[in-house]
C-alpha cells in the first residue's frame, strides 16, 4: 500500500515500478540526515534472459549479496509463501548459503524450522506441507508440545540423503520450542538449500 491506495491487485512489475518512482520522488534515497537515518537504494532488476541472470548471479553490486530472488512478474501480491516467488542461494551469490557460527565456521550440524501438526506430523511451510518426520503422542504431552508449534531441530550431516530425487532426514533433533515472533516453519526449498549445500 502506498497512502493508503492498495497495490495487492497490481502485478509484480507494476509493483515494482511504482516502488522504484516512489523511491526518486522523495527523499529516501537522499543521503542519511536528521529527517531519515538510513538510504534506501533500489535493487537492481534483470529480466529472466540468459544475459540477465549472469548479470545478476555473478555481477558485482554495492552491497553484500545475499541470494537471487526470482518474481512471477504477472502475479498480484500474495501475502506470506507464495509458488509466485523463489530465493536462490549458492556459494556464489549468498555468503549466508549455511548456517555458521560467530567466528563464521560451519558447524557440525544445521537447523531447520518445523511446524508441530494435529497427527504428530512435523512439516514445512509449504501448501501442501511437505512432512519430515513425526513426534509420538506421549512425547508430544510430556513435552508440553501443541498442533501449530514452531519447532527447532538439529540435522547431523550423516543423516540427510536424496533417495529417488527426494531429500530424506534420517534424524531430527527436537532443539527447542521457537518464540513467537516467528510466524512460518521453513519452506522445503530452504531446508533442501541448507542440507544439500552443507
Amino acid at each position: 500500500c502506498w497512502r493508503g491506495y492498495s497495490l495487492y491487485d497490481c502485478t509484480a512489475e507494476f509493483r515494482f515500478f511504482w516502488v522504484n518512482s516512489k523511491l526518486t520522488e522523495t527523499s529516501a534515497g537522499d543521503p542519511p540526515s536528521t529527517y531519515h537515518r538510513y538510504r534506501f537504494s533500489v535493487v537492481p532488476m534483470y529480466e529472466s534472459t540468459l544475459e540477465g541472470l549472469q548479470a545478476a548471479y555473478s555481477g558485482s553490486t554495492p552491497y553484500v549479496k545475499d541470494g537471487l530472488l526470482f518474481y512471477n512478474k504477472h502475479a498480484h501480491f500474495q501475502a506470506g509463501i507464495t509458488p509466485l516467488t523463489l530465493v536462490w542461494k549458492d556459494n556464489t551469490c549468498s555468503q549466508y548459503l549455511i548456517d555458521t557460527d560467530s567466528e563464521g565456521q560451519v558447524p557440525t550440524e544445521q537447523h531447520v524450522v518445523l511446524e508441530l501438526q494435529e497427527d504428530g506430523k512435523l512439516v514445512t511451510s509449504d501448501d501442501p506441507p511437505i512432512a519430515f518426520g513425526s513426534l509420538d503422542n506421549e512425547f508430544i504431552q510430556k513435552s508440553n508440545l501443541r498442533p501449530g508449534n514452531l519447532l527447532r531441530f538439529s540435522v547431523r550431516d550423516e543423516s540427510v540423503k536424496l533417495v529417488d530425487g527426494k531429500m530424506e532426514i534420517g534424524q531430527l533433533q527436537l532443539a527447542g520450542k521457537l518464540n513467537r515472533s516467528r510466524t512460518f516453519a521453513d519452506s522445503h526449498s530452504k531446508v533442501s538449500d541448507d542440507m544439500t549445500m552443507h
